[in-house]
């Protein structure tokens, strides 16, 4: 037997065993071959023989364990990833047939959480899980999400659809029971017992069985962890799973692992990937990849970003045993108001980049753009960005970490001022389409594109937008008694809105074209303000003629008018962060800012 060796990452050891020998405690020829070079010929009195391959020496990592019969004169090939296959050609293979199977009727989109894993360390209620500190940098509930997910599904409630993770409340103190919950403690297959041993530096990636029985990563999951998951999914459930992605003796690291929640599986040849609800991904599907053609090779893959990139070395499953879910109350609205300060000369607008981003814009009483931001539940100062404009400021968010203001300026012609990487421009002028007789609004469907509408002093709305560079001025006709507001649920739409000459609320809406103006009704106090979270989505606020605010929402279908209460004095604005989430300012009585929130 000769073997041309291309295995160039060590030496690699080699050793001959007789045929019926079973035990391999001797060998009767052994030797190394370094780099390129060629492993033979080997000769025995028999004609056939067993044979080992190792890398580096004789305690290394198995590249062959012995227990196949090789015949005298045949050759061979190591190849590079340590493959031992027969020179020549490979013998042509059909194509792999493909199994799939999923938990039925579990949608990741519709199933999993909306938020990420991501909570305030602040809001843990305790600093150690079975004598293992906690630190600042363990922020997740990977576990309690995983095993909440499979509870909601398994006790056929809708799970909540809140977009921001709990920091208390039910919700949030059923997650951490469950997180506790995922450890199995304390010697159960997810206590922290496991973990440290599949954690062990000391452990093989890749090998058969030790002769104490302690198998390598690689065994581990193809021999183990894979047929439970497949065994769990073939009756119709989910399975929680853990990662393991550190290697180390340090227990203060099993933190730093991970937990997910397989929903389903495919299997083509060797190669079987597992379909995964990860609670760092929210509401996306993920999948793992694991080659089981030999317990010699630690082939395994994940399709997303984990912990810090970290790398993913083995993975088992917990035992998972149901707990009832609390009923989380739907998204409403707050029973209150809430000050927001400052005596502006204006009626207010509001902005946000992302979930957690809120911006308040106004006039100030001197003619300059004001703004008030919060990332949570604490406001900024109030601080000045210049100018001298002579209208309301209306703006939109092509992106995270992008803002665009637009108002009339001193001259009467659109003023442009916008937000990005990190710092505010100068204002620029846009011209008019003659004199703009009030505020502008701004919408964008995406990055890159603006859409501005204004009210001329013929009081028709005008339409100009940013593609690559601004475009003229057109007439959208009308007759509008109030500033314009503007807003596009996806690529492609906007909804315009203004008050008529008949104190009712018009709609006209883009997509592919304009449509004709159509009347909504109501009897406006002031100027309409909307937002959407989403496709299909609208929600319209107004002032009534009792001053208080009315809100009108399109979900497929037009609902009736509804009162939110209150009492405001000009124009309100509003703004949806995220999905099930609302903003909504005014002026009060005491002319300060008050803000009202859905979700």
């Amino acid at each position: 037997m000769e073997i041309a060796n291309r295995y160039s990452r060590s030496p690699v050891f080699w050793r001959m065993f007789n045929p019926e020998d079973s035990l391999f405690l001797f060998g009767v020829g052994q030797g190394v071959a370094q780099p390129g070079q060629v492993i033979g010929p080997l000769q025995h009195a028999a004609g056939r023989f067993k044979l080992e391959l190792r890398e580096g020496g004789i305690a290394g990592r198995f590249l062959l364990p012995a227990g196949q019969v090789f015949a005298v004169g045949s050759r061979w090939v190591l190849g590079e990833d340590g493959r031992l296959m027969p020179e020549g050609p490979p013998p042509p293979q059909p194509p792999p047939v493909t199994v799939t199977r999923r938990v039925p009727g579990f949608k990741v989109e519709q199933h999993g959480f909306a938020f990420r894993n991501n909570f305030p360390f602040t809001s843990f209620p305790v600093q150690e899980i079975a004598g293992i500190p906690l630190t600042s940098a363990t922020y997740g509930l990977c576990g309690g999400m995983a095993y909440a997910t499979r509870d909601y599904f398994e006790a056929g409630q809708p799970i909540p659809a809140t977009q921001s993770p709990p920091v208390g409340g039910p919700l949030f103190d059923f997650l951490w029971r469950r997180l506790l919950d995922s450890f199995n403690l304390p010697f159960g297959a997810g206590s922290p017992s496991r973990y440290l041993q599949l954690m062990s530096p000391a452990l093989a990636d890749a090998g058969p069985p030790t002769f104490f029985g302690v198998r390598s990563r690689a065994d581990e999951m193809i021999t183990v962890s894979w047929p439970r998951v497949r065994a769990t999914i073939d009756q119709g459930r989910l399975c929680p799973l853990a990662l393991v992605l550190m290697k180390s003796d340090d227990p203060g690291k099993i933190f730093e692992n991970h937990q997910v929640l397989v929903f389903g599986y495919e299997i083509a040849g060797p190669i079987v990937t597992l379909l995964i609800n990860d609670p760092n991904h929210e509401r996306r599907e993920v999948r793992l990849t694991l080659d089981t053609t030999t317990v010699n090779r630690h082939t395994v893959n994940y399709s997303e970003t984990l912990n810090d990139g970290a790398v993913l070395w083995c993975f088992f499953p917990t035992d998972y045993v149901f707990a009832t879910p609390p009923e989380v109350p739907a998204a409403s609205w707050d029973s209150g108001w809430r000050s927001v300060g400052r005596i502006i000369a204006s009626p207010p607008e509001l902005l946000s980049m992302n979930r957690d981003h809120v911006a308040i814009f106004g006039r100030g009483i001197e003619g300059a753009l004001w703004c008030t931001e919060t990332a949570g539940s604490v406001w900024s100062p109030w601080r000045s960005l210049g100018g001298t404009i002579t209208s309301a400021p209306g703006g939109t968010c092509w992106s995270d970490g992008r803002m665009d203001l637009f108002a009339r300026g001193a001259d009467g012609v659109l003023a442009h001022l916008w937000f990005a990487n990190g710092g505010w421009s100068a204002w620029e002028s846009l011209g008019a389409p003659s004199t703009i007789a009030g505020g502008p609004d701004a919408c964008s469907w995406g990055p890159g594109r603006l859409d501005v509408f204004a009210r001329g002093t013929d009081d028709q709305i005008w339409h100009m937008y940013y593609d690559g560079g601004w475009s003229g001025w057109m007439p959208l006709g009308g007759r509008a008694t109030s500033d314009p507001t503007a807003v596009s649920w996806g690529p492609g739409r906007i909804d315009l809105f203004v008050r008529g000459a008949d104190y009712r609320l018009w709609h006209r809406w883009y997509e592919g074209g304009w449509s004709d103006w159509e009347q909504l009704g109501g009897v406006l106090n002031s100027g309409p303000d909307v937002a959407s979270w989403g496709p299909g989505r609208l929600d319209v606020f107004v002032r009534g003629t009792d001053q208080a605010l009315w809100q009108l929402c399109y979900d497929q279908q037009w609902q009736p008018w509804r009162s939110l209460g209150g009492l405001i004095l000009t124009d309100p604005s509003a703004v949806s962060p995220a999905r099930d989430r609302i903003a909504v300012v005014g002026v009060g009585a005491d002319l300060g800012l008050w803000i009202k929130n859905y979700g």
